[in-house]
């Protein structure tokens, strides 16, 4: 089980499209560790035990379209998270320690629009 993620460790894998690390024991990730992943579609953190997320975390993955983040601890949540992320239409979020106002601000957001 992975406990971190060295910075850059993605750095030459600029075609990889899918990439799940869930079920992990991360509990934070570096600012620039997605830094590469510039096809990125589809990235599965759902399992680990991550608590804070902001902007910069996703700012080199901007083809993003799908984010499961279920079943982390996540108590925060920059209020532009995601908004760098214009593709992106699946979003999820249950099972972690969010209050229910940082839920709705991305429950009643359109995604990929």
């Amino acid at each position: 089980m992975l406990n971190n993620l060295p910075e850059k460790i993605f750095d030459n894998l600029k075609q990889l499209e899918i990439l799940k690390l869930d079920h992990n024991q991360l509990k934070s990730l570096s600012t620039n560790v997605f830094d590469g992943l510039k096809n990125l579609r589809n990235l599965d953190l759902q399992g680990n035990q991550l608590t804070t997320l902001n902007r910069n975390h996703f700012i080199s993955v901007k083809k993003l379209t799908q984010l499961n983040l279920k079943n982390n601890a996540l108590i925060t949540l920059a209020q532009d998270s995601f908004d760098d992320l214009l593709y992106l239409y699946l979003l999820n979020l249950k099972n972690n320690n969010l209050n229910k106002t940082q839920l709705d601000r991305y429950e009643n957001r359109k995604l990929g629009e």
